[in-house]
């Protein structure tokens, strides 16, 4: 039992660092909420290809699987052009608001809202890495299969905490503040922080 609240521990901690981690993911759902959108369907949209990656990763950690270090690499460097990315059109939002955007977001078909999310979700590499292979790894390195479900049930427990706690968040704070000037600020500080990110994330790459 020891073992076992070891690996519920792991998943805790991962789960937080998520929290903590104020990444593309995140900021999609923060902002989902200043917005107005459809806060709860975009939270389960990402909680759920969240679900499907851990999920793979336990299995995964439980075979013979071993991912070659290359792509570790590969989804590192592919992580920072997603970073960048997103880093740009950030910054592109903050000058090509729409004017009823929260409306529009309301009208939006449940297809169309999918396919926004999920872009963002799984064509980042980083999630790939961070939510497939890391705990992939940590998953092997537990003895039993019991111990797996108690790792993936933390980080799961986490992650909904992470995706809905944005979300809410988000929300409140629109409800706080309903002038259109501080989506634009939320927007900016978004590009920072992303950008910061891709720098730091290139020293790594490049010094490693």
């Amino acid at each position: 039992m020891i073992v076992d609240m070891s690996a519920l521990h792991v998943g805790f901690l991962m789960g937080v660092a998520s929290i903590i981690s104020v990444g593309p993911n995140n900021l999609l759902l923060l902002r989902e909420g200043i917005v107005g959108g459809r806060t709860v369907t975009v939270a389960s949209l990402v909680l759920g290809s969240y679900v499907a990656l851990i999920s793979a990763a336990v299995f995964l950690g439980s075979s013979s699987f071993r991912p070659a270090d290359s792509l570790s690499n590969i989804l590192s460097w592919g992580g920072l052009i997603a970073l960048l990315y997103f880093a740009a059109l950030s910054f592109k939002a903050v000058w090509t608001h729409e004017v009823n955007e929260g409306v529009s977001r309301g009208q939006e078909s449940l297809q169309e809202c999918a396919a926004r999310v999920l872009k963002v979700v799984w064509v980042n590499p980083l999630t790939w890495l961070e939510l497939l292979l890391v705990p992939t790894a940590l998953a092997r390195s537990f003895q039993s299969d019991i111990e797996r479900i108690f790792f993936a049930a933390a980080l799961l427990g986490m992650s909904a905490l992470c995706c809905f706690g944005y979300a809410l968040f988000g929300h409140l704070v629109a409800s706080v503040v309903t002038r259109r000037s501080y989506l634009k600020v939320f927007d900016l500080v978004s590009g920072i922080i992303l950008s910061c990110m891709s720098a730091s994330l290139a020293t790594s790459l490049i010094f490693a």
